[in-house]
């Protein structure tokens, strides 16, 4: 926490010309984690979201994302989750290609009060920038981009189902590694 907190305090205090960016990406991939003790089945997964990246002129920044994922075939019906990852990103000079590096957590929503908290462990993700558009001086930079990501991580929580009449409720315990691939395209906007 005191390393998060003297890097933000750097990034904001020091004389330098920084980027600040937003932006909306969308993509997919395959997501793999056991099912029920035997080998990892990959899955279909989609995530949508939006990231805000910090970039100073020595290249180096900090980033954080907001992600819902859906899947192809969930294991629990009507399965919603959300994905929060905060990075430490690197470009180069032309900021045409940028990475990543960081860690997050997760909360599957599994409905009717239920939800499963997971961990990011390891997220690394690249970035490169297909179309960018100068539409002047005090107007934002406009970018299309394409990336790629890795995420390793695990499910570590419990949950009960719903009661059934006079019968207690089924409590589950759930631990699992998952790790996840995606390709999307991104729209950023960029302030310098």
């Amino acid at each position: 926490m005191r390393l998060a907190i003297a890097a933000v305090l750097v990034c904001l205090v020091a004389p330098a010309r920084a980027d600040v960016l937003w932006g909306v990406s969308m993509g997919g991939g395959l997501e793999g984690f056991p099912q029920s003790g035997e080998a990892i089945r990959p899955d279909g997964v989609a995530e949508a979201g939006m990231m805000v990246e910090y970039v100073r002129d020595e290249k180096v920044g900090i980033a954080a994302s907001i992600e819902a994922v859906g899947r192809l075939t969930p294991r629990f019906d009507d399965a919603e989750e959300i994905k929060v990852d905060v990075m430490a990103r690197w470009t180069n000079a032309n900021r045409r290609v940028r990475g990543g590096a960081g860690v997050g957590v997760r909360s599957m929503n599994l409905g009717e009060g239920r939800s499963m908290r997971g961990y990011d462990l390891i997220r690394m993700d690249l970035t490169t920038v297909f179309a960018r558009w100068h539409l002047g001086t005090a107007v934002p930079v406009v970018q299309i981009e394409g990336y790629t990501g890795w995420t390793f991580g695990f499910y570590h929580d419990s949950y009960a189902d719903p009661p059934e009449g006079d019968m207690a409720p089924v409590k589950h315990d759930f631990t699992t590694i998952t790790t996840t691939y995606m390709i999307g395209v991104r729209t950023t906007v960029s302030w310098r």
